[in-house]
């Protein structure tokens, strides 16, 4: 939809988009369009690295005083001095530099090893690896770095890769190098329009001053598996279908991971995949039986306006019940009401004058967004270990990302030896129809998305000798899934899509959530669902 109404549809190889972006930097350099003042004044680009190490010069390692400075190469004086008393801070060259045991070691300054960087990849190499035209690439580099304000809006696609974060980083750099960090119509962002909601919700999770232990799916399926980070032998599911698709490599989540659980709660109101495997299933009710608040730009009270049917309960209700009869019952006390004026009791100019009173008058309330618009690190300052924006990370020497380097996909490349076997990129997109997996079962859905089907592009398909409509295996070594096909000239060759939340129960024959793998990168921990090769043929 997007790319439909865009100036320019720049379309390249899934997962190569880290490449496009050093390209872009190093075009901006070699043009000299980079704002060398924003470079030096809030980046580290200016801070020396020791080559020999990868770690940043220090005032200690130079002087033998306990100070920890960063150092710079002043221009004027040729000589390394801590960053704050440059005169005028080199951004590019190498230095010898004089240590206090009396080594002399080579440094150059973070921006030069950056260079360096992009140096590898110049237009015409980077369009083999991307497939995009080497002038398309010069052109949009010079576009976005005389064009000002200029941003980036990245999106949640690029999170989905193995190297994700090398990716973001590079993409964010070129937002950086041009100086379009905290001005009106700059930055990079993942969305735009919404502000966060300052409510307090400090009280009710973490009564008395203690807090619960937290973990995200990545960690939990780890500690349900191996006991790290801590062992977890019970799981209570409210609101949520993890066993769906929230999780990657479905197939070895269900047959190595969940067994290892010794009880499985599901509290919902349907019988969504991750009831069917649950030990216990207990009916929640639903949002027209409860009272509850939705927050967003704007704030919506959700009221009840029917009793809950049988013995559903709201989750509220079934968790005050629960912990009643564990004898810590005082905890959940209050009504529903009570706990929303606790949350709504912000000194916040954003929820100025919002109360409960007033959202049970007018419903749904604007928060209180200031006149003018918000622009993102205004004040220049960053929450960094330097203060600074950060293009060199000193503590990813280990790893080798201490740039942002480009690492070709870690399954779905062509480089890879399964792409003999399986040659396709497994994309998931988004539904108009749901949000995820939620109002995937409801009647109506049902009739505006009847099935699941796989997008693939007409060239592919006539090479496997698939017309429109017909029933494809999509499949590779961890799984496969029977569906409908649909051509779509729309699609890159080699790139298949299927729309994600789908219920499982959905598909004629398998499901395509155990194709993913659950390769974890140590520097991002991120689930790759995109970072997927397999194969289509017809059935």
């Amino acid at each position: 939809m997007t790319a439909k109404r865009a100036d320019s549809w720049i379309s390249l190889r899934p997962g190569t988009d880290g490449a496009l972006a050093l390209s872009l930097l190093g075009e901006i350099f070699a043009l000299g369009l980079q704002s060398s003042s924003f470079l030096s004044r809030h980046s580290n680009a200016s801070f020396l690295v020791r080559e020999e190490t990868g770690g940043f010069l220090r005032e200690q390692d130079v002087t033998g005083e306990e100070s920890v400075s960063y150092m710079v190469w002043d221009a004027r004086s040729r000589t390394a001095v801590p960053h704050g008393q440059a005169r005028e801070p080199s951004l590019t060259g190498r230095y010898p530099v004089p240590l206090a045991g009396g080594e002399t070691v080579l440094c150059a300054p973070a921006l030069q090893l950056l260079r360096d960087l992009t140096e590898e990849f110049p237009p015409e190499r980077t369009a083999e690896i991307t497939e995009v035209p080497a002038q398309s690439i010069r052109d949009l580099a010079r576009e976005f770095a005389t064009c000002k304000p200029s941003s980036i809006r990245i999106g949640f696609g690029v999170d989905r890769w193995y190297y994700s974060d090398y990716t973001a980083r590079a993409v964010a750099a070129l937002a950086v190098a041009t100086g379009n960090i905290g001005i009106p119509g700059g930055g990079i962002s993942l969305h735009s329009g919404t502000y966060p909601v300052p409510l307090n919700l400090r009280t009710f999770r973490s009564p008395q001053g203690k807090s619960a232990e937290t973990l995200d799916v990545i960690s939990l399926m780890s500690a349900i598996e191996t006991g790290n980070p801590y062992p977890v032998k019970a799981l209570w599911l409210s609101a949520a279908n993890l066993f769906n698709q929230t999780a990657a490599n479905r197939g070895r989540v269900i047959s190595d991971i969940l067994p290892q659980l010794e009880f499985l709660v599901v509290s919902d109101h349907f019988l969504t995949a991750s009831a069917e495997v649950a030990d216990l299933v207990l009916p929640a009710c639903t949002i027209f039986e409860k009272t509850d608040l939705i927050p967003g730009i704007f704030f919506q009270l959700q009221q009840k306006v029917v009793e809950p049917e049988g013995e559903s309960k709201s989750d509220l209700e079934i968790f005050a019940g629960l912990a009643d009869r564990l004898g810590f019952g005082e905890y959940f006390r209050d009504t529903p009401e009570d706990y929303l004026e606790e949350v709504l009791a912000v000194d916040h100019p954003l929820l100025e004058g919002v109360t409960l009173e007033r959202l049970r008058r007018e419903g749904a309330v604007f928060l209180n967004r200031p006149p003018e618009p918000y622009v993102a690190f205004q004040d220049l300052n960053f929450d960094t270990p330097s203060g600074r924006i950060e293009l060199y990370k000193e503590e990813l020497v280990k790893h080798g990302a201490q740039l942002p380097v480009y690492r070709e996909p870690i399954e779905a490349s062509q480089q890879n030896p399964l792409f003999q076997r399986y040659p396709l990129t497994l994309l998931f997109s988004h539904s108009r129809h749901r949000i995820h997996s939620t109002f995937a079962n409801m009647p109506m859905i049902k009739k505006l998305d009847p099935e699941p089907v796989v997008d693939i592009h007409p060239a592919d398909a006539a090479a496997r000798g698939i017309d429109d409509e017909q029933l494809v295996r999509v499949y590779n070594e961890r799984g496969s899934v029977t569906l409908k096909c649909r051509l779509s000239p729309d699609l890159r060759p080699g790139v298949v899509v299927i729309s994600e939340g789908y219920w499982v129960r959905d598909f004629r024959d398998g499901e395509p959530y155990g194709l993913t793998h659950d390769l974890v990168s140590p520097t991002s921990e991120n689930y790759a669902f995109y970072d997927t090769l397999v194969e289509v043929e017809k059935i």
